[in-house]
């Protein structure tokens, strides 16, 4: 029986095609699709997604559709059992914006930007997830400083002491903050010994306020 010879790829998904084969052999999993972007040159993801469809229509990979934003590429010629291990074990999160530890709004979504992230690091409960980089001091005592990434669950509950994403001020600013209910008011507090009670304490006071998100992980580099 003749083989057939697989199709003929143009250059550009040539070198996603290489790069996709080195990363996963390097790293154990595949890159994700802004990584894809930054290491080739390429400014738009619908650009490297026009790509991948194109690989994955020929056959050189294959992308779990039931597993929508993980990353589960699986080489069609040559696939990595070390690979293979390794795709259903990390996620990739949505780097969504800013938001403030301390004062400042929830900057406008970032959809294009995302992290690559094992799953041992998101907890039981990995829908929907989203990143936050923070801004300000407010939560240096509980180890939240500046530029941290923060890995949100998605919630409008928690529990005293949770550490939660909220939004205040009528829902225009959205802050990092340890929520506090002991009192029976629920509030947010500060984690800062050198704020005043007037800047460690902000309460709730508008329909629109109340918390978005809980705060499952934290990712710092230096």
């Amino acid at each position: 029986m003749t083989k057939i010879p697989p199709k003929q790829l143009s250059e550009q998904q040539e070198k996603i095609l290489s790069f996709l084969k080195q990363e996963t052999q390097e790293r154990g999993y595949p890159p994700s699709i802004r990584e894809i972007g930054s290491a080739l040159g390429y400014s738009s993801p619908s650009t490297v997604q026009h790509h991948l469809r194109a690989l994955e229509k020929a056959g050189y990979i294959h992308r779990d559709p039931t597993k929508p934003r993980a990353l589960s590429f699986v080489l069609a010629h040559g696939k990595s059992p070390k690979y293979k291990d390794f795709s259903d074990r990390v996620l990739e999160v949505p780097l969504i914006g800013d938001v403030a530890a301390g004062v400042g709004v929830l900057a406008e979504q970032r959809s294009d930007a995302s992290l690559t992230l094992p799953l041992e690091l998101l907890g039981s409960h990995q829908e929907d997830l989203f990143l936050l980089k923070v801004r300000g001091d407010s939560m240096v005592d509980a180890g939240i400083f500046e530029d941290d990434l923060v890995v949100v669950q998605p919630q409008n509950t928690a529990r005293n002491g949770e550490i939660v994403v909220a939004l205040v001020d009528g829902g225009q600013d959205g802050t990092v903050k340890v929520y506090d209910d002991r009192d029976g008011q629920p509030k947010l507090k500060a984690q800062n010994a050198t704020y005043g009670e007037d800047r460690s304490t902000i309460y709730f006071r508008d329909e629109r306020d109340g918390v978005i998100g809980k705060v499952i992980s934290l990712i710092r580099t230096y």
